[in-house]
């Protein structure tokens, strides 16, 4: 798919959808601070255009009452374009407050809601990680691992099938879709979806850390690895961690886990796996930026085993501190820094200086970033203009 700067604008409607000009910028989001903080610098430069109002919801999963009715109130008579952040599934009852007739929706992809059914359920979740679930399952001790294995697949098949399917029909009823991790999402797109603005993470813009620590490769000296992004199946930290020993046996490791939130039958039976391991600490409190920064700092390395969309603040903490960060090849951000030209390092090789430094790295995103920003501002203001005539 040819998703250039020329071919993105042909991709609006050859008609504009004839709403009028419209008067106010309106964002439904969660009260997640890294997002909604995020996300209003990132659309500070709508101020100039539209008045702007943030309706933000109490829960992180749905859109509670208050914020719907907040959003009724703030839309009624008036031309709107809505942007809804994140893929909730309540978010189709604030799509049904929307008068097509005045407002526009544009909605952006992150998260595993989309993800999480599109890739095969054996490629989600590592051989370690699936034989934990196993230890974890009452009547996993009676079932052998390929067994229980098997029929977990088909029954979350089953399951994925009916949520991709609900997806497809929240995304049509969108007006526009956007994108933030490139050619690695556009295909989980409806066949059909052709109003696609540029690849934009509003939720993704890299900190200005100055401060970089340049990784020891010392054979002698214990190298210290950091691993995001929480305490979910999904991070795969076992099999993370067995990966990163198999292929540089030669070389001592200090492990530190991050496991702040998430499952907690899976928090506690991963600190119950690693109790005995002297190389691997765990995180389970929340930290502050400052001391999140800090932590960071203390470690050589960043690593993140989703295969999925996820921790895609990790990722940034790790690129504005110029840390190297170590990913699945399989996975969606691995192909995201490939679409960059960024030669990442792997779990599933041995760690070499061959790959790209994290200055560069820095440089390349960052420059993707803006690139990308300002193709999203152009169409948006064409998009505004073309209600104007």
């Amino acid at each position: 798919m040819n998703l250039s700067h020329d071919n993105i604008l042909r991709s609006f409607p050859k008609r504009p959808l004839n709403r009028g000009s419209y008067q106010k910028a309106v964002h439904l989001i969660n009260n997640d601070p890294k997002f909604l903080d995020s996300c209003r610098i990132n659309f500070e430069w709508l101020d100039c255009y539209l008045e702007s109002h943030w309706i933000v919801s109490d829960s992180y999963a749905n859109v509670d009452a208050l914020a719907l009715e907040s959003l009724s109130k703030t839309i009624t008579g008036a031309k709107c374009l809505v942007f809804l952040h994140g893929l909730w599934p309540t978010q189709k009852q604030a799509l049904d407050t929307l008068d097509p007739t005045l407002h526009t929706s544009i909605g952006f992809l992150w998260g595993g809601d989309y993800t999480s059914d599109a890739i095969p359920y054996h490629r989600l979740y590592s051989q370690q990680t699936r034989r934990l679930m196993q230890s974890m399952h009452p009547k996993g001790k009676y079932l052998p691992f390929l067994i229980f294995d098997t029929i977990n697949i088909l029954k979350n098949k089953l399951i994925l099938r009916k949520t991709r399917r609900n997806l497809m029909n929240y995304l049509n009823l969108l007006d526009f879709v956007v994108c933030g991790w490139g050619e690695a999402e556009f295909r989980f797109l409806p066949d059909n979806r052709t109003r696609l603005l540029p690849s934009f993470n509003p939720y993704y813009s890299c900190l200005k850390v100055n401060k970089s620590t340049t990784p020891k490769t010392s054979d002698k000296e214990t190298l210290r690895i950091l691993i995001g992004n929480s305490g979910t199946q999904t991070n795969n930290h076992i099999d993370v961690i067995q990966s990163v020993r198999r292929y540089n046996p030669d070389v001592p490791f200090k492990f530190t886990v991050l496991l702040s939130y998430g499952d907690q039958a899976y928090i506690d039976r991963l600190i119950s796996c690693f109790k005995n391991d002297p190389s691997v600490d765990v995180v389970i409190d929340f930290l502050s930026v400052s001391d999140f920064n800090a932590l960071i700092e203390e470690h050589d390395f960043l690593a993140l085993g989703s295969r999925r969309q996820q921790g895609s603040g990790f990722i940034r903490f790790a690129i504005s501190h110029e840390k190297p960060l170590i990913l699945f090849k399989d996975s969606i951000a691995y192909a995201f820094f490939q679409e960059l030209d960024v030669d990442l390092m792997s779990f599933d090789a041995a760690f070499s200086s061959s790959t790209q430094s994290p200055e560069v790295l820095r440089a390349k995103f960052e420059f993707h970033q803006e690139l990308n920003i300002r193709h999203f501002q152009d169409l948006v203001i064409t998009l505004i203009s073309q209600n104007h005539e």
